[in-house]
């Protein structure tokens, strides 16, 4: 048993690793796009959060409380996905079918252009 399931879970990241994302593909594809979008949208995000601390790499307490956001954004962000994907069942895809991981990928993508934005803002923003 443990055998065939290895070799199902193997089988399937290998047949995952040749995904492409087309836009007007087949669901697996699309979702693959969604996906690859919310990795963009991550990079940006700690791009910016990267350039905030070097900024203000010599004020301590701005650095501790920019942690601190971060990780209480990282946990908002979690929430709101998990309100905005309520479901009775463990599997989301029994509510939101097939295009769940579109979906998800993309409230999650929305979410995150947000905190770069606001992100950004603090960025362009002289300290008083």
């Amino acid at each position: 048993m443990k055998i065939l399931l290895l070799t199902l879970l193997l089988g399937t990241m290998i047949y995952a690793n040749n995904i492409e994302c087309k836009e007007d593909g087949s669901q697996m594809q699309m979702n693959f796009c969604a996906y690859e979008e919310f990795q963009k949208a991550d990079k940006s995000l700690n791009k910016v959060y990267k350039a905030l601390r070097h900024r203000n790499k010599n004020d301590k307490i701005y650095l501790v409380n920019l942690k601190i956001s971060q990780r209480l954004w990282i946990k908002f962000r979690d929430a709101e996905l998990a309100l905005v994907f309520s479901c009775n069942y463990e599997d989301k895809r029994q509510c939101f079918g097939s295009m769940y991981p579109l979906l998800y990928n993309s409230e999650k993508t929305s979410i995150t252009e947000q905190r770069v934005k606001s992100l950004e803002k603090y960025l362009k923003e002289e300290k008083f």
